[in-house]
């Protein structure tokens, strides 16, 4: 028994991710792929850093200006592509600190080269295209028209186009969608004769398209941040078989153990974050509170190891799972371990009530 005493906490198996690292980029490689390894899902943490690095995976990529900052000043010297662009002051402040960034505005274009150019700066850029997902990027009716304008004002620093599928919209990558992608890009240079060197084709998302060869060769950069993290793909609804799951665990102790109703007994309004609540009526069970609500994590996207553990729900500080089933007899100060899905895995390295233990 733990009580009183240990927080919840993610064990972070290095060596695993180091190793999804690893097989992910011999297969790129083998497809003239390169790789940007995603950082944003840890918070720029600087071990799991390392740990991507020493699979030679040679270049990351984050959202947020703060985690890259972190990363440099643990004397990390990859090259970083920049995934959103931030406010012009925090990029004025920063800009020594990345390589390349994705862009999706002509305004955002032209103050960048102007500052780049009054300081001294190099600074690569590409355009994203929304091929549909409705997130960043041109629309891609659109397409041909603004980046060929952008490619007059760039001062020669835009050195490719790329687009982003799955995040927002759920759009699928396909081979369709690929060579869309890459009819835009032809059409692009040959209104402009400007020759664009890099595809920025997609995420985790579009790894299933090169085992499945249905990559256009002239897709050639990808950037994966999920699948070298927990060896999934949230956007296909799938663990990659090839790829280790089990690299980032989260563990919660029992805090309350007692049997009882599946069906509040009163009045239901909403609950705390204002939603309508639905229950069904299982009878009595046996229900564990775990020290960990939502505040630090998505409830849905905990996966106990144990398959006969039910997640049920989270108010903001506890998580409650229907343990009637568990073969093995729980008592209060046990841990109960979970696997997570990439959202989950995201709120829970940014709390700091969940502490980080590498192994």
């Amino acid at each position: 028994m733990n009580l009183g005493g240990v927080m919840s906490k993610i064990k972070i198996y290095l060596n695993k991710i180091e190793k999804n690292a690893k097989m992910i980029k011999n297969i790129c490689d083998s497809y003239n792929v390169s790789i940007n390894a995603v950082t944003k899902g840890v918070c720029g943490d600087i071990r799991i850093t390392e740990s991507i690095i020493k699979s030679g995976i040679s270049e990351l990529a984050d959202s947020r200006i703060e985690n890259i900052k972190k990363i440099r000043g643990a004397g990390i010297k990859s090259k970083f592509m920049l995934l959103r662009p931030p406010s012009y002051e925090k990029l004025k402040d920063n800009i020594d600190l990345v390589d390349e960034i994705l862009i999706s505005e002509v305004e955002t274009l032209q103050k960048t080269v102007d500052f780049c150019e009054e300081e001294g700066h190099d600074l690569d850029f590409i355009y994203m295209i929304d091929l549909g997902d409705l997130r960043e990027g041109v629309w891609y009716k659109n397409a041909v028209e603004e980046i060929s304008y952008a490619l007059s004002v760039d001062g020669g620093r835009i050195v490719g186009i790329g687009t982003n599928l799955g995040c927002y919209g759920g759009v699928v990558y396909t081979k369709e969608k690929m060579i869309e992608l890459v009819e835009i890009k032809r059409k692009i240079e040959k209104k402009t004769s400007r020759k664009l060197k890099k595809i920025s084709g997609g995420s985790t998302a579009a790894l299933q398209l090169l085992y499945r060869e249905e990559l256009p060769a002239e897709i050639n950069n990808f950037r994966i941040g999920e699948a070298i993290l927990l060896g999934t793909d949230t956007t296909n609804d799938v663990e990659i078989e090839w790829l280790n799951k089990d690299t980032m665990l989260f563990c919660a102790e029992i805090i309350e153990l007692k049997e009882k109703p599946t069906v509040p007994v009163g009045k239901i309004g909403k609950d705390a974050f204002g939603r309508d609540p639905v229950f069904k009526d299982r009878g009595i069970r046996k229900k564990a509170i775990l020290d960990v609500g939502e505040q630090d994590i998505f409830p849905s996207g905990l996966k106990p190891i144990d398959k006969n553990i039910k997640v049920i729900h989270a108010s903001g500080d506890h998580l409650i799972c229907d343990v009637t089933d568990c073969d093995k007899e729980l008592h209060l100060g046990d841990e109960i371990v979970f696997r997570m899905t990439y959202g989950c895995m995201m709120r829970a390295m940014n709390s700091e009530y969940i502490k980080k233990i590498y192994l």
